[in-house]
């Protein structure tokens, strides 16, 4: 009988000290969670977050991915061209963990008619189990995420609700204009992956990333932009696979490059990996004509509602990025 009260009092005890801790972690989320999108406040990655300081529900493409994207497509191109709002929420290296995780931040304030997920993601090496329990520690808890902000945190910290209201003039585009040639040629779509990355675990959240689309009545539309250091045919042809089996239209812009027409010895920053401003600006007319083919979305540009985006066009210029 003893026994039995020494061990209920042993879990009371323990169970106590759980519902602390994880108050704790609730408080301390509180104080260390960003109060605006921006760099200033400590949020992670500005540039790919600068969709919550849009008007509610005012973009029609959300594009997700690593530098490689964010390296290729210009929002403001887009717009200047064809009227289309559209939002680049890439971040470096970023997985199809972190897409997920990203796109129902998105969806929480957005209702994009399409979905782009660029898909060298897909094939980011690193231990995917580790990847994906951080992922949701992170989102129950953003003290795990921002835990480094105890140095910078303000009375305000304490008080304030988060309050995100920071516009990004570039749309989460990130200027290039360095150019180191590639002398490869076509040789990289050649090449063989010495491992093969696109795993069980890629292959699911990719699968919810679909059925987040479909939930939220958005389409999925898979793309690889040009880069001659990460993508080869081994890649295009297990993503064509998934594309073909789940029905999901697959552009890739590296079996397509004549079209998409990069010359390697100019529009690359880095000797193949990302493309500079040259291959971008190709890079978005080949997806101005593609969207307006493929999809119906509304030319903005007449429309008092998104007047922000033609001052936004002068700020670019101005500022040439």
């Amino acid at each position: 009988m003893d026994n039995r009260k020494n061990l209920i009092k042993q879990l009371s005890k323990i169970g106590l000290f759980l519902v602390i801790f994880f108050i704790c972690l609730n408080v301390f989320s509180h104080i260390l969670l960003p109060k605006n999108n921006n760099k200033k406040s400590g949020i992670k990655y500005e540039n790919a977050r600068g969709f919550y300081g849009e008007r509610k529900n005012s973009l029609d493409i959300i594009a997700l991915g690593n530098s490689n994207l964010y390296s290729s497509f210009i929002p403001n191109q887009l717009w200047n061209n064809k009227g289309y709002t559209s939002y680049v929420c890439a971040e470096p290296s970023q997985t199809v963990f972190q897409a997920y995780a990203l796109l129902k931040e998105v969806f929480s304030c957005q209702k994009p008619q399409l979905v782009i997920l660029e898909t060298d993601g897909l094939f980011t090496k690193g231990d995917e189990f580790e990847q994906i329990t951080s992922m949701y520690m992170k989102e129950i808890f953003p003290v795990f995420e921002y835990h480094s902000r105890w140095r910078s945190i303000q009375i305000s910290d304490f008080t304030d609700s988060p309050h995100y209201d920071t516009t990004i003039n570039n749309k989460g585009y990130v200027y290039r204009s360095a150019v180191k040639p590639y002398k490869g040629g076509k040789k990289y779509l050649k090449k063989k992956n010495k491992r093969d990355n696109f795993n069980v675990f890629n292959q699911m959240y990719l699968d919810k990333i679909n059925q987040l689309c479909q939930e939220n009545h958005a389409s999925l539309l898979l793309l690889s932009v040009p880069s001659a250091k990460a993508w080869n045919y081994e890649k295009h042809n297990i993503i064509k696979e998934y594309a073909l089996k789940k029905n999901i239209p697959f552009l890739d812009l590296n079996t397509e490059k004549k079209q998409a027409n990069i010359d390697w010895m100019t529009d690359t920053k880095d000797k193949g990996m990302h493309l500079n401003i040259n291959g971008a600006r190709k890079v978005t007319k080949y997806l101005e004509e593609y969207l307006q083919k493929k999809y119906t979305f509304i030319d903005h540009r007449n429309d008092i509602r998104y007047d922000e985006w033609n001052r936004n066009k002068l700020k670019t210029i101005e500022s040439k990025t």
